[in-house]
């Protein structure tokens, strides 16, 4: 652990503090007010509202997609909330992932 701590412990402090200020900076999308009232994100939170059944009110495609809006909504009661943390998680362990996947194919850090 140390020697992974000693190789890789700087770069990844300073790739997740990185993408952690660019996600703080991010912009928010007020859900109550036309147009975004009605864009892709209704049909995901009605999904997630009515998670563990499946919701009636989302059209299709947005109906089939399952996996996140109703992970989300099985969750979080809160599921604006879940939203956010599942796209900071997610958004996180692609920066890793990616961190890694450059240092496996030999690029330098």
């Amino acid at each position: 652990m140390k020697a992974f701590l000693r190789t890789h412990g700087k770069y990844l402090v300073i790739v997740v503090v990185a993408t952690a200020i660019v996600l703080w900076l991010w912009g928010q999308i007020n859900w109550h007010v036309l147009p975004f009232s009605e864009w892709d994100g209704w049909h995901y939170r009605k999904i997630a509202e009515a998670a563990p059944g499946i919701s009636a009110e989302a059209r299709e495609p947005f109906r089939f997609r399952l996996l996140g809006p109703w992970t989300v909504g099985v969750l979080f009661n809160d599921y604006v909330g879940g939203f956010k943390l599942a796209n900071y998680v997610s958004s996180l362990s692609v920066v890793v992932a990616l961190y890694f996947f450059l240092c496996y194919v030999k690029i330098s850090r």
